[in-house]
């Protein structure tokens, strides 16, 4: 069983695309590197019997779990229970919003040695401009300066839609973002 997992988590809203890109991640990622894994939200039907046999097809892992779950959380806040829910036998994860598309192989990125209380993530493009002279940044500043977001946070904004990071260390960033949230 490989160490590394490349996560989803969805409901039915959201469902078709995340398990599109989950069937590009696992045409571009070996098994022996890497499984894939979706977590599905809601209740079993029809449409969850159906993605449990296309995920089963493609070796892709389906986990439907109750809504419950998140105690009240929306979906926004369903990654920060994939601890809860994903094997423990995992020491890296790869977490991927449903939207994306997998165009290459992301070995680099399941390779990477992630230092300890680190996350993998790209800057969002909201983090380049930021300090742009022209448009609304100007604005944009000032409200986060006012929600307690400073100029140094600003520049390290990054889109959660991917991150990459140890999953023993996943668990305590899930409790603090949950108390925060």
């Amino acid at each position: 069983m490989p160490t590394s997992c490349c996560c989803y988590t969805t409901d039915c809203g959201y469902l078709f695309p995340t398990l599109l890109s989950a069937k590009q991640m696992r045409d571009n990622v070996p098994i022996s590197l890497a499984d894939v894994q979706v977590i599905y939200f809601g209740a079993h039907n029809s449409l969850v019997y159906a993605a449990d046999i296309f995920c089963k097809t493609n070796d892709i892992k389906f986990i439907n779990v109750p809504p419950s779950i998140l105690n009240g959380n929306p979906m926004l806040c369903a990654r920060f229970f994939i601890s809860k829910i994903l094997s423990k036998s995992y020491k890296n994860i790869l977490y991927l919003d449903g939207d994306t598309q997998i165009a290459g192989s992301v070995a680099p990125l399941l390779n990477y040695e992630i230092s300890d209380e680190t996350i993998l993530a790209a800057h969002d493009p909201m983090a380049l401009k930021i300090k742009s002279a022209s448009g609304d940044w100007k604005k944009r500043r000032q409200y986060f300066n006012s929600i307690g977001i400073d100029s140094i946070g600003q520049d390290n904004y990054f889109n959660s839609g991917v991150m990459g990071f140890k999953a023993n260390d996943w668990e305590a960033v899930s409790k603090e973002s949950l108390i925060l949230y």
